[in-house]
Parts: C-alpha cells; structure tokens; sequence
C-alpha cells in the first residue's frame, strides 16, 4: 500500500514525517501528481524531488500553528513552499486549487474534483489518505492509452506545462494528442521563433528539475513535433 511506501520513505527522513504527521492533525491529506505516479512505477517511494499535497484544513488554530512552525514561501501557484530532509513540499488548502480560486472548475466536491483541476492527464491523479482512495481515472487512461492530452486547458504556466509535457513522454513513451498541441500552438502563438522557446525551455528544466532532463537536441526535436 502507498502509505507503507510513504512510512518507509520517512524512515530516514525523521523531519519530513513529523511535518506530514501535523499535517494529520491539521485536516484532511489528498497526495497528488509525482509521489503517486513514482509509487505506481515502482511499488515503492525510492526518491522524490518533491512532494505535493492538498489538505482540506478542520482547524484554523493548528493550521496557523502549523505555519509557525516552518519556514514557508509562496510558489507560483499561491500553495506554500517547505524545503525539509532535501525534499520540497507544496502544500495547498483545497480551497485555493488555483482552478477552484479561478473559477476554472466549478465542484459540488472539491475533493472528487481534484483531478479535473490539472492540465495534463497524467497529473489526474489523487490519492485520499483517510479515505484509502484513489481517484486516478484520467491518469489510468492516459497510461493505457499512451496517450499525452489535456484536462483543463486554462493554466497560467504554459511554458512549464510544454516542458513538463515533453518530460513525461520521453519517460513514458506517450504520444501527444492533437487537441494538446493545438493548445499548446495557441498558448503560444505570440512572437517566440523556436530558438528562443528551445532556451525558455531550457532554463525553466533547470529552475524546475536543479538538472538536464531533455538535451538541447531532444527539446529541439520535442517542438518541432508539437509545433510543426
């Protein structure tokens, strides 16, 4: 079960379980995207980058005295940034899931909802923690399909969205619906010959990823699929 993966990652990460098990305390956990898919590769938690959590909070004093307790910035999507044991948290309250706040995705439940709320299928994946429940029908089709589409097409960090795109199918080996690369071709159809998208490219892999995960010569290849 994920939650024995999870326990034992922490096993040698004493102060990323201590933050995770006051998070408990604070109100309901939701995993979401990375930390799901590497279990559902290995079966296991072998090393994460990042962890990404959404946490449906019962407690207004514990979640302030949560924050207290941490050293907190603010990411690109308005969640709350927690670098702890090498490892970087996001955390999100449910309520400003920045499809949710946008009025992008309009939900009776928040929590089913979840994976409506991603740009890519292969992010529509949910795991409830309390609950013991997966809500990871978009992410199962696309690993059955092979195929890389779009959920929501409203999102304000196109350019990552394109990288993060071209990551997953090289590691998948997907390919990308016409519907994604009309998107995409849209999105960015203001004035970026595809030398300077190939630079955006690169230095937003290193911001995000701290390494090379495409060469030049394969985002170079990756564009020319999507845009030509």
């Amino acid at each position: 079960m994920i939650m024995d993966a999870l326990h034992d990652y922490f096993i040698s990460r004493p102060q990323l379980r201590e933050l995770y098990d006051l998070l408990e305390q604070v109100g309901y956990i939701y995993l979401i995207g990375g930390v799901l898919r590497e279990y559902k590769d290995h079966e296991c938690i072998i090393n994460l980058r990042d962890i990404d959590i959404t946490i449906d909070v019962q407690s207004e004093q514990k979640w302030q005295n949560f924050l207290q307790n941490y050293h907190v910035e603010i990411n690109r999507f308005g969640g709350l940034k927690i670098l702890i044991d090498d490892t970087e948290v996001d955390v999100w309250r449910i309520e400003n899931t920045w499809a949710y706040r946008k009025g992008k995705v309009v939900a009776i439940d928040k929590v089913e909802s979840l994976p409506k709320t991603v740009f890519l299928n292969m992010d529509g994946i949910v795991y409830d923690c309390k609950r013991n429940v997966w809500l990871d029908r978009e992410y199962e089709n696309a690993m059955k399909t092979k195929m890389l589409d779009v959920v929501l097409d409203d999102n304000p960090q196109m350019e990552l969205n394109l990288l993060r795109a071209m990551v997953l199918r090289k590691k998948y080996n997907m390919v990308y619906s016409q519907r994604l690369k009309d998107v995409f071709r849209k999105a960015m159809s203001y004035e970026m010959d595809y030398a300077e998208l190939e630079k955006v490219l690169s230095r937003e892999q290193i911001r995000r990823y701290k390494k090379e995960m495409l060469s030049e010569e394969e985002i170079k290849d990756e564009i020319l699929t999507i845009f030509k």
